[in-house]
């Protein structure tokens, strides 16, 4: 098993993720507002996934 590898895929992968819920984020931020529960469980998950990605990014 190459690590460096399975980083760099999971590294791209999380990338996407991010992508994907900054994207609806902003999306129900402008829908629904920047403060209702909805959008602001998208960030929650938005802020754990670019936690995990600078965990990652350390190796």
């Amino acid at each position: 098993m190459n690590i460096q590898k399975d980083i760099y895929v999971n590294r791209l992968s999380l990338k996407e993720q991010i992508e994907y819920f900054r994207n609806e984020m902003v999306c129900t931020g402008l829908k629904e507002g920047f403060s209702s529960p909805k959008t602001v469980e998208i960030s929650q998950n938005l802020d754990a996934l670019l936690n995990k990605l600078l965990e990652i990014s350390k190796f």
